[in-house]
């Protein structure tokens, strides 16, 4: 019985590690080789301009999303600057720099189709 037992948990873990874990990450072909605590210029130089800059101060506790890994990690009131680079049939890839930082701070990417 105990046999049984551990084999369902192993199936139960395999299947949070498999369809789960995932979804909270940045896959390699939406982060296109950036990575937290690169500088703007890095940024520019391997994606160019970004499709869509903007600022924003956080002023909820709560988001849904990709950015919820890490959006208890930013103060209320703190800005945010995101550029969002938009890949058709992929997805929009989010890079996030903390009050007015020059390195990115934060990633995200939403695949094509997902909703929130």
């Amino acid at each position: 019985m105990q046999s049984i037992v551990r084999v369902a948990r192993r199936i139960e873990v395999c299947f949070v590690l498999t369809f789960l874990l995932p979804a909270c990450q940045i896959p390699e072909k939406g982060g296109r080789g950036i990575e937290v605590g690169m500088k703007k210029i890095q940024v520019r130089n391997l994606l160019g301009p970004a499709d869509v800059r903007n600022t924003f101060v956080k002023q909820t506790e709560h988001i849904w999303g990709p950015q919820e890994a890490w959006w208890d990690q930013v103060e209320m009131g703190d800005s945010l600057e995101s550029w969002l680079y938009i890949y058709p049939q992929e997805g929009t890839l989010y890079i996030y720099f903390l009050k007015g930082s020059d390195s990115v701070s934060f990633m995200a990417f939403t695949p094509e189709g997902v909703v929130y």
